[in-house]
């Protein structure tokens, strides 16, 4: 067996061990599952990196802080805003900004179907 193979089943030994620290830290499953999905997407980019088999514990607990705190960062920097009701129709907009909204149906309908989907949702 490779050392490559031995860090890939390492890695999925620890898969549900990174998953209940994210669902510590996060405030949603969906959240707690997107985090572990990045942790374990760098874990196996890393695991090239591990010089010490004995090391790969530290290492990869490494991996686990760093990524987090990446979300962190990430997170605090996400804006977000609340659509109210008093949505305004086109006959009531500026003429500015109607210009902008045509740019964004342009800019939507270059999207792939799925991705035009998912930003509208």
């Amino acid at each position: 067996m490779t050392s490559q193979n031995q860090y890939g089943e390492r890695i999925a030994e620890m898969s549900k061990t990174i998953f209940l620290y994210c669902m510590n830290k996060t405030h949603s499953r969906q959240e707690a599952e997107d985090l572990s999905q990045d942790i374990l997407c760098e874990l196996i980019k890393a695991s090239g990196n591990i010089r010490d088999e004995s090391a790969f514990y530290g290492f990869m607990w490494a991996v686990v802080g760093n990524v987090y705190k990446q979300w962190v960062r990430k997170q605090t920097n996400r804006k977000e805003c609340e659509l109210t009701e008093d949505i305004p129709t086109e006959d009531t907009l500026s003429e500015e900004e109607n210009t902008d909204i045509y740019l964004l149906r342009r800019e939507l309908a270059l999207l792939s179907e799925k991705y035009r989907r998912a930003t509208i949702l």
